[in-house]
């Protein structure tokens, strides 16, 4: 019997990169820490954060003193960025 390859759900590593993680501060904080509990459930999720205020047990948590390139994240209007790699 063959196994259905598009029924199989692939796990995820997701890492999340914000300023504030947090679900009590703006809506886009609020909106990005909603999406990660929602995504921890199924997939590996690390967030790199530089003021974390939130925290979910089954989520792994890097705090930052500052982004490398604050082009990337310090200057830009986007609050929450998600990178997400299947697992091998």
């Amino acid at each position: 019997m063959t196994a259905d390859i598009s029924s199989q759900k692939k796990r995820l590593r997701v890492a999340v990169l914000a300023r504030i993680f947090s679900t009590s501060a703006g809506g886009a904080e609020r909106y990005c820490a909603s999406l990660v509990k929602h995504l921890a459930s199924q997939h590996e999720i690390h967030v790199f954060a530089q003021d974390i205020r939130t925290q979910y047990p089954q989520v792994v948590f890097h705090q930052v003193p500052l982004f490398l390139s604050p082009s990337t994240l310090a200057e830009s209007n986007c609050i929450c960025h998600l990178h997400m790699v299947a697992n091998a």
